[in-house]
Parts: structure tokens; C-alpha cells; sequence
């Protein structure tokens, strides 16, 4: 397998500051869309503001205490004019939660090509997802890295399970 830089700088990932945050023994990092979408399988995904409820109150009840949720394709510069904000707006209201407009193409696509045999070129979208996802996570661990003892980053159809 050869690995080849394509030349793209990470200072086109944003890290944003994030206000005021509270010292918290677990966080949450999610990205998400309020909009539903197919997935490379073919399984339809309905985020709506319902799935999001649930995925916040699960966790909150198994002690996590700060929710850190990047919308995915979001336009708007005001929270309350996400289809998600019913869900999170009363986490928000408690500070213990953030929506974040996240751009689709906030990364620009991959920064690594791979070449993989005879088969060709895999891109890292083909083979790892989305970079945009990946650079929104990368922002949620720089953005919380001070405030959080531990730091997961799920979809809010993943649920942590404690033992």
C-alpha cells in the first residue's frame, strides 16, 4: 500500500472557541443532520429533533454532562432555527450542550490518497467516511479537550452502554 500526501493544509480544518464550558467528568461529540439521508448501505437515516431527544437523554442519564453536536449542512447562524433545537434547546438552556452550524464541506474532502494494489485508488471518502465529519470531531476534541476527563464521539444512533 503506498500513502500519498495530496498537499492539503490542516489549517483549512476549523477549530473554533468554544464559550464558557464547564469542567465535566464525560462529553459527547456528534455530528449530525437535522435533514434525513441515505447511507452507503441504503438505510435511510430520519434524524429529526425526536432521535436526537432520545440520544441526549439516554446519555445524560448514564452521566454524561456536556453534549458538544455539530449539524451537518447547516446554513443558519442562529441555533433556534435548526430542526434540531427542540431537543437540545433545554441542555443549551442548562449549559450543558452546543449546536454548531457545521458546513458539508467543511474539510474539502481527503487529505490522503491511498493506492491499494491492482485495484486502484481509494480515496479516504470511499474508505473511511466523511472528512467532514472527521474534521468536525477533530474541532469537539480541541474544543473540549480542557473541560473533559473523557471525550466520546458517537452518532446519535450509537448509544453508550456503561458496565
Amino acid at each position: 500500500i503506498h500513502i500519498e500526501d495530496n498537499g492539503r493544509r490542516h489549517e483549512a480544518v476549523r477549530v473554533c472557541h468554544t464559550p464558557s464550558v464547564p469542567k465535566v467528568d464525560v462529553a459527547l461529540v456528534a455530528w449530525t443532520s437535522a435533514s434525513p439521508y441515505t447511507d452507503r448501505a441504503g438505510v435511510v437515516f430520519d434524524n429529526t429533533d425526536r432521535v436526537l431527544r432520545r440520544w441526549l437523554a439516554w446519555h445524560w442519564s448514564v452521566g454524561v454532562r456536556y453534549f458538544l453536536v455539530f449539524e451537518s449542512g447547516a446554513t443558519w447562524s442562529d441555533p433556534q432555527h435548526s430542526k434540531l433545537w427542540p431537543a437540545i434547546k433545554p441542555f443549551v438552556d442548562a449549559n450543558a450542550a452546543l449546536l454548531v452550524p457545521w458546513a458539508t464541506n467543511a474539510c474539502g474532502g481527503p487529505h490522503v490518497r491511498i493506492e491499494a494494489g491492482q485495484r486502484g485508488g481509494i480515496s479516504l471518502t470511499d474508505f473511511f467516511g466523511r472528512p467532514s465529519q472527521y474534521a468536525a470531531q477533530n474541532s469537539g476534541l480541541y474544543r473540549l479537550r480542557e473541560v473533559a476527563k473523557w471525550i466520546a464521539f458517537l452518532d446519535v444512533d450509537e448509544m453508550l452502554i456503561p458496565e
